[in-house]
């Protein structure tokens, strides 16, 4: 028969040479595009209007105008970049950088709960390696200058603070994992989707009284946390944090793409996640609190990504999971394989579905970097933009007025959130501000990816004051590597309105 360390080569070798290919490619995708001075995907920019606000002491959440309505995002996000940005300066770069770092600790995360539950190197590195390959899955989005990652490495923490807790039953790591569990709360509302999970893992695990006992602690932090919020933010935040987002809807459409892309897109880690399931556990109350608690992750992304607008970043936490879960069920595999030529031939098969999964999405990280073509685009429209006499509007990528002198506008999504929420009010307060200011020439030229901007503002282009052209850039269209529409008309303000005005 093979020796152990034979065995071990033969399984473990090839998936770690391909997944430090993927570990690699992402390094070089990230250290090649942190410092690139426009957006990556086109709410970036979004973000740096909100964490700028913070900086300047303006209010994060308030009434709507098209100069400014916030994201439905709760607020930690925003103050940890708003610090970045005070010590590394007023940039994508600086929120990047949360991400990055975010991300970074969420692979560190991933290798300590995989060797907290095997005591394996090999397993927990070929975990590393795993949730190196969703980069790609995820949409390329770990290093974006969005709330994700973050979140990620909150729930990343607070999942091996509870393993420590089963372990150990040391206080320190139960406060750990309320604190941290209301950190992710404070960071994406959309905790409160594995909470349920969590609660029945925990009464698996430790009993009725111990789940009573953890919701009375998380319960009071949380809702004096939340009173403070409203203090601080007043009585809207809970309307764009809450209400504002759950607008969105469930949609068939969202639960089919769910099933299509992520459950058949790496298919052997299923099944190798679906064998770590059926060997975990000490015994059947054990089993059944792991079972839910992979299922708590399954239904957060799952329910995330079944929502209206949604995109491959609510799969970060899926993902987180599913690399844990995967690397472990392989690796319980390889070693029982010594027990029969079924479960090693059983073994090779999931090996050779492994590395076909990797193979299918390889990519180059050229591919993922911003082209000079697209970044020369985006020089010529902000030189255009800064010769603009008077305000401009550019609806989806506000930033780019901001950083050609002049004033930020209300990004798109939060219009079209806005206007198709459950407050009606608060959206016709909207639209009457657009159209005081479209239509009376408030702006001299208004940038726009699609005619859909407009309309979302209850305007037509036969009744404004402007005339449009398409914009020609010398590079092309602006590229956003992960995901964007290029700016493609030119509204300028007619001569007579101009004078009039």
């Amino acid at each position: 028969m093979w020796s152990p360390s034979f065995r071990r080569a033969l399984f473990y070798l090839p998936l770690c040479f391909l997944g430090g290919e993927a570990l690699l490619h992402l390094l070089q995708v990230v250290a090649g595009r942190i410092d690139y001075p426009y957006e990556l995907e086109w709410m970036e920019g979004g973000m740096l209007h909100q964490v700028l606000r913070v900086l300047h002491g303006e209010p994060l959440y308030g009434q709507p105008s098209l100069d400014f309505i916030p994201a439905l995002y709760m607020p930690l996000y925003y103050y940890l970049s708003a610090l970045s940005a005070w010590i590394f300066g007023e940039n994508l770069s600086a929120l990047r950088l949360v991400s990055v770092i975010a991300s970074l600790i969420t692979h560190m995360f991933v290798f300590l709960i995989a060797r907290k539950i095997t005591a394996s190197m090999w397993i927990s590195a070929l975990a590393v390696l795993f949730y190196a390959l969703m980069f790609r899955h995820t949409g390329f989005w770990f290093d974006v200058a969005r709330v994700d990652s973050l979140w990620t490495m909150l729930l990343s923490a607070a999942l091996y603070c509870l393993l420590c807790y089963k372990d150990q039953s040391d206080k320190k790591y139960l406060l750990l994992l309320v604190i941290l569990g209301v950190l992710a709360f404070l960071a994406k509302q959309a905790t409160l989707f594995i909470l349920p999970f969590v609660a029945i893992s925990m009464w698996c695990w430790f009993g009725g009284m111990f789940v009573l006992r953890f919701a009375m602690l998380c319960l009071p932090i949380a809702v004096l946390l939340f009173v403070v919020c409203l203090w601080l933010f007043g009585q809207q935040f809970f309307f764009y944090t809450m209400q504002m987002a759950g607008s969105h809807g469930v949609t068939l459409f969202g639960v089919r793409r769910f099933f299509e892309i992520v459950l058949f897109s790496v298919p052997s880690f299923w099944l190798a996640s679906a064998y770590f399931c059926v060997v975990i556990g000490k015994n059947t109350r054990d089993k059944m609190g792991w079972i839910v608690l992979v299922a708590g992750f399954v239904f957060l992304s799952g329910l995330s990504r079944a929502y209206a607008g949604a995109f491959y970043n609510v799969l970060m936490p899926l993902y987180f999971c599913l690399s844990i879960t995967a690397a472990i069920g392989f690796g319980w595999l390889v070693e029982r394989s010594r027990q029969s030529p079924i479960t090693t031939a059983v073994a090779l098969m999931l090996l050779a579905g492994l590395l076909l999964d990797f193979l299918r999405y390889r990519f180059d990280p050229a591919t993922q970097i911003p082209t000079a073509d697209s970044r020369a685009s985006t020089d010529e429209l902000l030189q255009r933009i800064a010769a603009v006499n008077g305000n401009v509007c550019v609806s989806s990528h506000g930033y780019l007025a901001w950083m050609a002198g002049k004033g930020f506008c209300a990004h798109n999504t939060q219009v079209t959130d806005l206007v198709t929420g459950s407050d009606p009010l608060l959206a016709k307060v909207l639209l009457d501000d657009a159209r005081q200011k479209i239509l009376g020439g408030y702006y001299s030229v208004i940038v726009l990816d699609r005619e859909k901007e407009l309309f979302d503002l209850g305007l037509q282009f036969t009744e404004i004051p402007y005339t449009v052209t398409p914009i020609q850039l010398t590079g092309g269209q602006i590229r956003f590597p992960v995901n964007g529409y290029s700016p493609k008309l030119w509204l300028e303000l007619k001569e007579e309105k101009r004078y009039a005005r």
